[in-house]
């Protein structure tokens, strides 16, 4: 599995665990992968320091580079996840 597919999976296994929000920050999914890790979760370890705020906004709804959408915008914060793989 790439890292793409990764990410998006740590975040969707994140959520499900309670660990973040519907709606949530770069720094949110950081802390997050880390309760991840700290479970064992290898996947979810190791990733790049801007790859946090970077993934979520080239992978938003309506991004200008094309790349595959997994994000909207939420309302007031943040980003929810709208595609799992």
């Amino acid at each position: 599995m790439g890292k793409s597919s990764n990410f998006v999976q740590c975040i969707n296994k994140a959520i499900e665990k309670g660990y973040l929000n519907e709606c949530f920050t770069a720094k949110e999914v950081k802390e997050a992968f880390k309760k991840l890790c700290d479970d064992g979760d290898n996947e979810c370890c190791n990733f790049a320091e801007n790859t946090y705020s970077s993934f979520l906004s080239k992978h938003k709804e309506g991004n200008s580079g094309g790349y595959k959408t997994y994000f909207k915008k939420c309302k007031y914060k943040g980003y929810k996840l709208i595609k799992v793989l």
